[in-house]
C-alpha cells in the first residue's frame, strides 16, 4: 500500500502534460471567435466561499460578493501545466500569485502583455467577448 501511495505521489506532478504551442495557438484563435473568449460563465463569488448564479447575488448575511467570470477548464489547465494565464481576472487573484517572484514575475508580465494585446489587436482573445455583459 505504501508503495502505491509513493508511486502516485511521485507521478502526480507528471500527470498533467504541458500543452503544445500548436494547441495554444488553436485555443487563442478559438477564443477570438468565441462570444465568451477564455471564460466559461459569470458568477457571484461570496465572502463565505460560496459561488452563486449571476442573477442571485450574495445575501447580506454572508457578506458582499464580487461578480466576475470563471475561466474555461482548459484555461485553468494551461495555467497549471504551462504557467500561461490568459485573460487574467484580478478580482480574486492573491497578490503573491500575481507578483509571481518564483517565475521572475511572469504572471505580472503576462497581465501587462494581455492588456497591450487587447488594445492593439481588437480585444485579442476577447474580440467577440469584449462586449459581453460583465466584461471590463
Amino acid at each position: 500500500m505504501v508503495t502505491i501511495v509513493c508511486f502516485l505521489a511521485s507521478n502526480f506532478g507528471y500527470s498533467q502534460d504541458r500543452v503544445s504551442t500548436d494547441n495554444i495557438q488553436q485555443w487563442v484563435q478559438k477564443y477570438k471567435a468565441d462570444i465568451r473568449g477564455p471564460y466559461k460563465d459569470i458568477r457571484w463569488f461570496c465572502t463565505d466561499g460560496s459561488i452563486r448564479q449571476p442573477k442571485d447575488p450574495c445575501p447580506d448575511n454572508i457578506g458582499p460578493g464580487v461578480q466576475h467570470a470563471r475561466y474555461k477548464d482548459e484555461v485553468v489547465s494551461l495555467g497549471e501545466t504551462n504557467h500561461i494565464y490568459l485573460g487574467q481576472i484580478l478580482a480574486y487573484t492573491d497578490i503573491d500569485e500575481l507578483w509571481d517572484a518564483g517565475h521572475n514575475h511572469s504572471r505580472l508580465k503576462q497581465y501587462q502583455l494581455d492588456k497591450y494585446l487587447r488594445l492593439v489587436d481588437n480585444g485579442w482573445i476577447n474580440q467577440k467577448g469584449q462586449f459581453y455583459r460583465g466584461s471590463v
